[in-house]
């Protein structure tokens, strides 16, 4: 018989690698939830079990933030409410930017996933938010990736 998977365990490791010290100014910004101002990445296109948008640098916003963020689904349902989207750092150590009761909300299979996603392109993420490449562009990076790994 197979031993369980300790999901407890997974959550609290995740909550520690996640775990930073944002001033209250950051969460703020971070938690702005306009859409329009995110490109749309399709679970389709990345092969997340969820969407992600990513910011647009070019964007005017009265709060202020790191142009480097993405925002993901806290859940896998295909009507997405701004309230399930949980900001993340576009870093090659990305964190999650909500701390406190916001934190124990989320997903952190799913933040996990995400993360390890970012890990991997995040470059090229920011590269979008720069405007240095596409949204077209990434998606061919990423199509090759799937390739080399199917290849």
């Amino acid at each position: 018989m197979s031993e369980k998977f300790d999901f407890d365990k997974l959550d609290e490791e995740i909550k520690t690698a996640f775990s930073g010290n944002f001033t209250d100014e950051e969460i703020e910004a971070a938690q702005d939830n306009r859409m329009y101002e995110f490109a749309n990445l399709p679970q389709s296109d990345t092969g997340l079990s969820v969407n992600i948008w990513i910011d647009d640098s070019g964007f005017e916003r009265s709060n202020k933030h790191s142009p480097y963020r993405i925002k993901f689904q806290n859940n896998t349902n295909p009507n997405i409410r701004q309230s399930d989207l949980i900001p993340m750092s576009i870093s090659d150590n990305p964190e999650i930017l909500v701390k406190g009761s916001h934190l124990s909300k989320v997903n952190m299979k799913i933040a996990k996933e995400v993360f390890e996603f970012v890990k991997k392109y995040h470059n090229e993420l920011r590269d979008v938010v720069d405007k240095k490449i596409s949204l077209i562009g990434f998606g061919k990076i990423m199509d090759k990736d799937k390739e080399q790994l199917n290849g």
